[in-house]
């Protein structure tokens, strides 16, 4: 179902809004567990067979909210690049992987990520300029990339979980608002590497760093 009722079409059809057609919402092969491509909707509910979101699959879009289904595996490069509009979002616990930029510039500044006890990889630049105030990493997230929270300036705290094994450089970087509160590290962590929280506001709360 979405903006304004159910689509109708192969495989789901267009959403016909004000007596205009807009892009369709459609898969990207014959098996039904891709999705890519969807335009101009408000709100997604991304069926049960789909594994993969793909490549700029919601980029620009207009959405406000949209659910995930509990089997999806990745979320690919720039899928929810730009979707300022978006409220919050909820990442199933089947989820091993968010690609490059994948929420780049993503949410409203009152939004909460929720990664729901995902064995995930979070990719390079993964949230890089998001807007979200709140997220929630899990308990079972292996590896930060490279800038995947660089410049994330209405953050108000993360608590890194002990199940991330590698914070790529600059991930924490350009905090120049002083949002973040609290960055707590977890105890498996032994390095941290470059420009890590380089440009992070002098009047944030703190980061707690493991012993080791």
């Amino acid at each position: 179902d979405f903006y304004h009722g159910s689509a109708t079409g192969s495989p789901w059809g267009a959403n016909t809004v004000n007596g205009y057609e807009e892009d369709s919402l459609f898969y990207s092969d014959n098996s039904k567990t891709r999705l890519t491509a969807s335009r101009h909707i408000t709100s997604a509910v991304v069926p049960v067979t789909v594994r993969v979101i793909g490549t700029r699959a919601f980029y620009k879009s207009s959405l406000t909210s949209v659910t995930l289904p509990e089997r999806l595996d990745t979320i690919g490069n720039q899928a929810f690049g730009v979707c300022d509009g978006l409220e919050g979002i909820t990442i199933p616990s089947t989820v091993k992987h968010i690609g490059k930029s994948a929420f780049y510039s993503a949410f409203r500044p009152t939004a909460t990520v929720t990664i729901d006890d995902a064995a995930a990889t979070i990719g390079n630049g993964a949230f890089y300029y998001s807007n979200m105030k709140k997220i929630e990493l899990g308990n079972r997230v292996t590896f930060i990339d490279n800038g995947a929270f660089n410049s994330c300036t209405h953050l108000d705290s993360i608590i890194v979980p002990n199940s991330v094994q590698y914070i790529g450089r600059m991930a924490f970087c350009y905090n120049y608002s002083g949002s973040i509160k609290k960055i707590r590290l977890p105890e498996g962590i032994d390095t941290i590497r470059y420009q890590t929280f380089f440009g992070c506001n002098r009047e944030s709360g703190g980061i707690e760093i493991p012993e080791g």
